[in-house]
C-alpha cells in the first residue's frame, strides 16, 4: 500500500544554514535534526514554531550544535512534547556541547534563550539507541520503524533508516564520512541497494579536500615552526565532536620521539573538557576497530592522553608555561575561550591560529579563512562582564535597597494577614521579629541554655531467614549511566551563580559590548579536520546505491546545482529534488495518489474485499472540497487531515466499468496452489501448462499489458475449476 510521503526543509537547504527537516509519512511527522547556527537565527525559530505542535518524533544525527543546538529552546520555550531518538554518544556528547555553548555565552553576555534546566529537560526526552537497533513506533506511527546506522564524522554519528511496512526504505544521511579515521570507522552506505528515498547534502560538492598525509604534515609543520619561535598556537575546534579526533592525533604526535614536541605544553581547554574525555574513555565500543583492538591488546585506554593537560578557565591556562598549543572551543571564534585567546594572541607575529572547520558565513573564523593576509585589520565585537563602579554602583545599590524594602513590607503584610485570620491566642509580632529576609521569627521564647536535641529517625530493620531484607531501589544508579557527571556540571554552575549573587560576596556586574579594531599579525591557517566525505566518494556511494529518489539539501545554490547536474548524468533512473526552505516536496510513490476523507454516509454503503491484510473497495463518489459537512464527525475528521471529502454519488445507476483484479500474482506461486489442490502443472517457456483429462489449460502473461490470459482446449469442468482458483487469488472490484 502506498503511503503519502512529504519533506519540508525548515532550515538547511539551498544554503549553509543548519539542518532541520520535517518528514511526513501519512499522519506521522518526524523532525530530522534541530540545528542552530552561531548567531542563534530567530527566523529559523519562527519557521519551526509553525510545526512544533505537529511533530511526533525527533531524530538526531550528530551531537554538535549544528545538528541539535535548538533542541533546548524548542523543548523549554516552544513546548515540544515528543520523543527524541539518538545514539548513546549523541546523548552524552550533545549534552556537553550544549553546556559548553550556554556557559560560553553566559560568561560574557546576557543570555536567556535557554538555560541549563532547558538543556536537562531536552536531553531527558532522548531515547538512547544502539547502532542497528530497530525501533517499531506505536500509535500514529504503527507500521513505521527507525534504525540508526553508523555515519562516521562524530562519535555516535547516525544515518537514519526509516521504514514503513510495504514501502521502500528512506535513508537520511547528511554529514557522513566514508573514510576511516583514528577513532572512528567510516560509514558503509554503498552496501545499501536501491533505497526508495535518499536524503543527503551538497556541502562538499564544490570543495576539494587535501589528502590526509598532506594535511597531517601541514599541521606538524605549523606547530613546530611556531613553537620554536616561542609562539603560542590556538586551534579552534568544537566541544566534543571533531575535537576528539584532533586531541588524539596531537597526543600521538607528542609521543613521537623525533617530533621534537615533547618540551612544549599541549592543552585541551573548554568548560567541560574533563567530562568530555571521561565520556570518551567509556565509549570505546563506539569507536573504530583499530582503536578497539589496541585497547584490548594493551589494556590502556586510548583516551588516556598523557601529554594533554586539561583546563577549564583562562586562569588555569595562564599557569601553564608558554609556548603552548591550546585546543579550545568554539570553532567559529564567535564565543568561548577561542575568541578570548584570539584577541590576546592575534597581534603577535610569533603566534599562529589554526582553523579546522568552515563555519557559517559571517563568523569570525569564516572571515579569516576567506582572507587571512598578515597584518590585516578587522573590527570585531568584544563582549565583557565588568564590575559596576562609581555612580552606576550607587544607583544599583539604591535600587536594590528599594526592592528589598518593598519585599519586606509585602511579606510583613502577608504574614500579619495570615495571623489575624487564625483564631489562636498568640500575641502580634512587632517589627523586631522581621528578619533580613522579611520573614517573621522569634514569636515564641525558646530556652537556649538547654541541651540540644537531635531527632534520630532510626527505622526498624526487617530480617528474614537469610538476613536483612535488601531493597533493590537502594542500589539503583541515580539516572542513566553517565548522567551524574552532567548533573555535577550543572550543580557546580548553580552553586557558583548562587555564591556570586549572595549579598556581600561579589560586586554587581554588567555586560558591555564594544567594537574593537585589531591587527591580525599572527599566522592564520585553515587545516581541514571536518571529517566529511568528499564529492567523489559521495557520488561513488550514490552510484552503488542507485536510489529511486534523491533529495539534495544543505549546500550553496551553486554546490546544489553542481551535484544535481553530476547525479543526473550518473543516475539516469533516479528522480532528483532540490527543495528550498519552506518548500513542500511530494515523495509519494504513486503519482496519482490523493489523500481524502470518507464520510460516514459513504462508508456505510461500501463493500470491502480483503487482500493480504488490507481491505479494498471500489467507490463511486463526488469530491467535495467544501469544509461544511452534514455530520459533525465528518467536519472534525476533514479539518484534522485538511483534505477533500468523498460523498456518495447521487446517481441511481453507476456508470459501466470493467472488473478490476487487484494482486501481484506470480505463475510460480499459482503452480504451488494448483499442486496443493492435486492438480499437476509445469512451467515451460513462460507458460503454465495444466494437463487435464479432457485437454490442456494454458496460463500466461501478455507480453505488453502483463495481463493474465487463460486458454483451454475446451470449456471443461477442469477449466472452470482452475479459473475459479485463479480468481480466488485476487480482490475483484
Amino acid at each position: 500500500m502506498t503511503s503519502i510521503i512529504r519533506l519540508t526543509p525548515v532550515s538547511g537547504s539551498m544554503g549553509e544554514s543548519p539542518p532541520c527537516y520535517l518528514l511526513q509519512i501519512d499522519d506521522f511527522r518526524f523532525l530530522l535534526d534541530t540545528g542552530w547556527d552561531e548567531q542563534f537565527d530567530q527566523e529559523f525559530i519562527a519557521n519551526l514554531t509553525k510545526y512544533v505542535d505537529k511533530i511526533d518524533a525527533v531524530l538526531l544525527s550528530h551531537p554538535d550544535t549544528y545538528h541539535l543546538g535548538a533542541l533546548p529552546y524548542v523543548v523549554g520555550k516552544l513546548g515540544l512534547n515528543a520523543p527524541v531518538y539518538a545514539t548513546i554518544p549523541i546523548w552524552k556528547m550533545g549534552q556537553m556541547f550544549m553546556y559548553d555553548s550556554y556557559l560560553n555565552h553566559h560568561n560574557t553576555e546576557e543570555f536567556n534563550l535557554f538555560n541549563l534546566d532547558d538543556v536537562d529537560a531536552a536531553f531527558d526526552k532522548i531515547v538512547q539507541l544502539q547502532f542497528g537497533q530497530i525501533v517499531n513506533l506505536k500509535g500514529k506511527g504503527h507500521g513505521i520503524s527507525i534504525t540508526p546506522l553508523p555515519a562516521g564524522h562524530t562519535l555516535g554519528g547516525t544515518v537514519w533508516k526509516i521504514s514503513k511496512t510495504g514501502e521502500d526504505d528512506i535513508y537520511y544521511a547528511i554529514d557522513h564520512n566514508n573514510k576511516k579515521e583514528r577513532h572512528l570507522n567510516g560509514c558503509e552506505l554503498e552496501k545499501i541497494q536501491r533505497p526508495g528515498i535518499l536524503i543527503t547534502n551538497a556541502f562538499n560538492a564544490l570543495y576539494v579536500q587535501e589528502k590526509r598525509r598532506k594535511r597531517d604534515d601541514m599541521l606538524m609543520t605549523v606547530l613546530t615552526h611556531t613553537l620554536r619561535m616561542n609562539g603560542n598556537v590556538l586551534i579552534g575546534t568544537d566541544t566534543a565532536g571533531r575535537s576528539l579526533e584532533l586531541t588524539l592525533m596531537l597526543d600521538q604526535m607528542w609521543r613521537m620521539k623525533d617530533s621534537g614536541l615533547a618540551p612544549y605544553s599541549l592543552v585541551f581547554l573548554n568548560n567541560v573538557a574533563f567530562n568530555v574525555l571521561e565520556f570518551a574513555k567509556s565509549q570505546i565500543e563506539w569507536m573504530g576497530e583499530k582503536l578497539q583492538k589496541a585497547h584490548e591488546s594493551t589494556r590502556v585506554n586510548p583516551f588516556q592522553l598523557r601529554n594533554v593537560q586539561v583546563c577549564h578557565t583562562l586562569l588555569e591556562l595562564s599557569q601553564i608555561a608558554s609556548p603552548k598549543v591550546v585546543v579550545t572551543s568554539s570553532a567559529d571564534l564567535e564565543s568561548g575561550f577561542a575568541r578570548e585567546l584570539f584577541l590576546q594572541w592575534c597581534q603577535s607575529s610569533n603566534n599562529s591560529v589554526i582553523l579546522t572547520n568552515r563555519t557559517s558565513p559571517g563568523t569570525l573564523a569564516r572571515r579569516l579563512i576567506e582572507d587571512h593576509s598578515p597584518g590585516k585589520c578587522i573590527t570585531i565585537e568584544v563582549k565583557q562582564k565588568l564590575r559596576l563602579e562609581g555612580k552606576e554602583l550607587e544607583e544599583y545599590q539604591i535600587k536594590k535597597k528599594q526592592e528589598h524594602k518593598r519585599k519586606v513590607e509585602e511579606d510583613s503584610s502577608d504574614s500579619e494577614g495570615e495571623f489575624s485570620a487564625k483564631k489562636h491566642n498568640v500575641m502580634k509580632s512587632n517589627g523586631n521579629h522581621v528578619n533580613g529576609n522579611g520573614h517573621l521569627d522569634d514569636i515564641f521564647k525558646i530556652a537556649t541554655n538547654g541541651v540540644k536535641c537531635v531527632y534520630n529517625d532510626e527505622r526498624k530493620r526487617k530480617f528474614d531467614d537469610y538476613g536483612e531484607i535488601i531493597r533493590p531501589e537502594d542500589f539503583k544508579e541515580n539516572g542513566t549511566r553517565g548522567s551524574n557527571n552532567a548533573k555535577r556540571i550543572k550543580q557546580n554552575h548553580k552553586r557558583k551563580s548562587e555564591s556570586d549573587n549572595a549579598e556581600g560576596n561579589e560586586p554587581p556586574m554588567k555586560y558591555i559590548c564594544i567594537k574593537q579594531t585589531v591587527a591580525v599579525n599572527c599566522m592564520v591557517h585553515f587545516i581541514d579536520f571536518e571529517g566529511r566525505s568528499d564529492v567523489e566518494s559521495c557520488v561513488k556511494m550514490m552510484q552503488e546505491m542507485q536510489p529511486h529518489k534523491l533529495v539534495i539539501v544543505r549546500g550553496t545554490p551553486q554546490a546544489t546545482t553542481a551535484l544535481e547536474t553530476l547525479c543526473k548524468s550518473l543516475l539516469p533512473n533516479s528522480k532528483i529534488y532540490k527543495p528550498g526552505i519552506g518548500q513542500v516536496i511530494d515523495l509519494t510513490s504513486g503519482n496519482q495518489l490523493l489523500q481524502v476523507t470518507l464520510t460516514d454516509s459513504l462508508m456505510s454503503s461500501v463493500q470491502f474485499q480483503k487482500l493480504r491484510g488490507m481491505e479494498l473497495a471500489w467507490v463511486d463518489s463526488i469530491v467535495n472540497s467544501d469544509k461544511s459537512h452534514n455530520s459533525k464527525t465528518d467536519r472534525k475528521v476533514s479539518c484534522l487531515f485538511d483534505s477533500p471529502t468523498l460523498e456518495p454519488s447521487h446517481m441511481k445507476v453507476s456508470p459501466p466499468r470493467k472488473s478490476l483484479f487487484v494482486n501481484k500474482l506470480r505463475l510460480s506461486e499459482f503452480k504451488q496452489i494448483l499442486s496443493k489442490h492435486g492438480i499437476e502443472s509445469q512451467y515451460k517457456e513462460g507458460v503454465l501448462q495444466v494437463k487435464c483429462p479432457n485437454g490442456m489449460v494454458y496460463i500466461q502473461r501478455h507480453s505488453e499489458s502483463r495481463e493474465l490470459i487463460v486458454e483451454g482446449d475446451g470449456l471443461t469442468d477442469e477449466y472452470y475449476k482452475i479459473r475459479s482458483l485463479l480468481y480466488d487469488q485476487f480482490a475483484i472490484l
